[in-house]
């Protein structure tokens, strides 16, 4: 479950995101989880893997992500999973995850499908004593409807059909057995049909983790991203002719999580995030946002259910947000959603979604609302 709401302002793979990007952000955010919880697992061998297999219906009531006449639509949902861990003390810990979701419109009359496909590999080992290091790749495919206008000259929603590449290399080192920092250096590609624009990123990426009783992390990020053929901007929105955008971004980060009760049936996760983005023209693309989100897990019987909410505000530098002496730009974003499952068998799994979204902004033609809720059915094996 993601926010599609911030445009293509952020990349794939980070612990706290709210990107179109996040719903594969969530699946490496899934892997590290996973991987995490496995190593306390007695009945783990050096090789692990499973595989799973799920389908559901729900309605989606905005497809298009609409600011007016919203067009709503059933749709059939099928997906699959595959999680690869190789643990042991000699050799390298290896990990793979794969993930792949198809959605299908029943009644849409501009969208019939929406794809998801993200793949992560990383492979790591110990380097000295108290260091190790590891390096990942990462792909997604994405054909989806999403809110590009955070980062794009146009207040709108676009059908984004796109090619994402991104490699991690990392470095680690442990203070104690429950303390440790990590530098990455991601880079990443992404390549869009038109009209949006192709473009390199990457920057340096430091997160201090505190783990006791409950986990403690606190990151600071710094990205570049340089675009093939996009152009600056004057501050009322004009081209400018013969020029090159870049963007830099800032990003700092703060997230606890632990459990609030002796039998680990409820975990709380909080985070908070900040980011300063900056453009290499007239700052028309340069903002201020400020992000919090909070979840809340259950995990009892054979029932596990989790909620979230999380809300974003934005503040443009220079740009209008109705036309000139309107006043700065500004934009709010909302979303809930929740999760509720249930281990039929061994193998078989129930599950039910709702989720809804929302952005306010000084401009109507930037706003709007949706509600998604699906039921299904899993099967892993």
């Amino acid at each position: 479950m993601g926010s599609r709401s911030a445009g293509l302002a952020g990349s794939i793979g980070f612990f706290f995101v709210w990107t179109p990007s996040v719903l594969a952000g969530a699946g490496a955010l899934g892997l590290s989880t996973q991987a995490a919880e496995n190593l306390d697992n007695p009945t783990l061998t050096l090789w692990n893997y499973s595989t799973s297999l799920r389908a559901g219906a729900g309605y989606n009531d905005n497809i298009l992500l609409g600011h007016s006449n919203p067009q709503g639509s059933g749709f059939v949902a099928t997906g699959a999973e595959f999680f690869l861990l190789r643990l042991g003390e000699r050799g390298p810990r290896v990990q793979v995850y794969v993930s792949g979701d198809d959605t299908r419109y029943l009644s849409g009359d501009s969208v019939d499908k929406e794809q998801l496909v993200f793949v992560q590999a990383q492979i790591s080992g110990n380097l000295a004593t108290k260091w190790s290091g590891s390096f990942g790749a990462e792909y997604t495919f994405q054909d989806q409807v999403l809110d590009v206008s955070v980062t794009e000259s146009d207040l709108t929603t676009a059908r984004v059909l796109a090619n994402s590449f991104q490699a991690n290399p990392a470095l680690r080192h442990d203070f104690s057995t429950n303390t440790w920092i990590e530098l990455k250096t991601p880079i990443s590609r992404r390549i869009f049909e038109a009209p949006l624009d192709d473009y390199w990123e990457g920057g340096p990426r430091l997160v201090l983790t505190l783990s006791r009783k409950w986990e403690w992390q606190a990151g600071y990020e710094y990205t570049r991203r340089l675009y093939d053929s996009r152009t600056q901007f004057t501050a009322d929105g004009t081209s400018i002719p013969g020029t090159s955008l870049e963007l830099g971004q800032h990003d700092a980060r703060l997230q606890a999580r632990g459990f609030l009760d002796k039998g680990h049936r409820w975990r709380t996760t909080t985070r908070i995030a900040s980011r300063r983005t900056h453009d290499n023209g007239s700052g028309y693309f340069s903002y201020w946002r400020i992000q919090g989100g909070q979840q809340i897990r259950f995990r009892s019987g054979g029932w596990e259910a989790t909620a979230e909410a999380k809300a974003g505000f934005y503040r443009y530098d220079v740009q209008q947000s109705g036309g000139p002496g309107s006043g700065r730009r500004e934009r709010t974003e909302l979303m809930f959603a929740a999760r509720c499952e249930k281990s039929i068998s061994r193998s078989w799994k129930w599950y039910a979604e709702y989720e809804y979204e929302r952005t306010l902004a000084g401009d109507p033609l930037e706003e709007y609302s949706v509600n998604s809720a699906r039921s299904g059915f899993a099967w892993e094996f």
